[in-house]
């Protein structure tokens, strides 16, 4: 995956294309259920950063369901403070294994793992290539190191679920 983004089925994605990008994130994440009686809200540049900031404090069905169409939205807004700042929130949420040298965020990390636990080698996939396609595609989002940890990560998630499907 040297520099070059694929989608969920191991072909190129044409020039890290956010369109194309953010199909496969739907795809990636068709198994994502709304678990709640009332319809989903509407996700535009309005309410994501509300959205966004309450990750952590919604179920995890919630948030597999959510992330994909924050992650969608995120790349397919015009250049913004907010949606720079959208971006750092989901950046942040999806570094998993921050550096963290004095361990005191261990309870954070762990929460973490949870959340994503139950996701599947193509989710692991598209927020891999989601990361990357936003190192490269915003080279001056002032999130580069949070984005290098999250992108070992899920690189290591990815390849770890593979070696299991085989």
């Amino acid at each position: 995956m040297n520099g070059e983004y694929y989608n969920t089925r191991n072909r190129p994605l044409a020039g890290g294309d956010a369109e194309k990008l953010a199909t496969e994130l739907t795809i990636a994440f068709s198994d994502a259920i709304w678990p709640h009686d009332s319809p989903p809200e509407d996700i535009d540049v309005s309410n994501a950063l509300q959205i966004a900031d309450e990750l952590f404090l919604v179920s995890d069905a919630t948030k597999k369901f959510e992330l994909p169409r924050l992650m969608s939205l995120a790349i397919r807004i015009k250049p913004s403070v907010l949606r720079d700042r959208l971006m750092f929130l989901l950046v942040e949420f999806l570094d998993v294994d921050f550096d963290d040298p004095g361990g005191t965020n261990d309870l954070l990390k762990a929460a973490k793992r949870r959340a994503f636990l139950g996701y599947s080698n193509a989710q692991a996939l598209i927020i891999l290539q989601w990361l990357g396609y936003v190192k490269t595609a915003f080279p001056k989002i002032e999130c580069q190191d949070l984005l290098t940890s999250g992108i070992k990560y899920w690189r290591i998630q990815a390849d770890d679920m593979e070696s299991k499907d085989h």
